[in-house]
């Protein structure tokens, strides 16, 4: 007896996951991060995992280029910026992580 569930595939046909240009509905191809000095907006989500939504919510936290009402995320500063924040938050979690160890071993004594 398989304790496995196989659940209907409820996709709609021709369905994908990948982002989709808006006029054709076609997947949109992968931005080349080594060849482009920035990213649209639809390019830096996907580039980071994210929705665009979730990148524009964001936008205020990352490197940002506005030219003539578009929104260009350059691809370097992008790299250092999520350098910099990973960094930042392994040291955050790293004082909290003492924190808590100091906390622990003042109780025991």
């Amino acid at each position: 007896m398989s304790d496995s569930v196989n659940l209907p595939n409820l996709a709609p046909p021709n369905f994908s996951a990948e982002p989709m240009t808006p006029a054709t509905r076609e997947p949109r191809p992968a931005p080349n991060l080594n060849t482009r000095l920035t990213l649209r907006a639809w390019e830096a989500a996907a580039a980071l995992g994210i929705s665009e939504r979730k990148l524009r919510q964001l936008s205020s936290r990352l490197p940002v280029v506005r030219l003539d009402g578009v929104l260009l995320y350059p691809v370097k500063e992008m790299e250092r910026w999520l350098t910099t924040e990973v960094a930042r938050q392994r040291a955050a979690t790293e004082q909290t992580a003492d924190e808590i160890l100091r906390e622990i071993s003042s109780r025991g004594k």
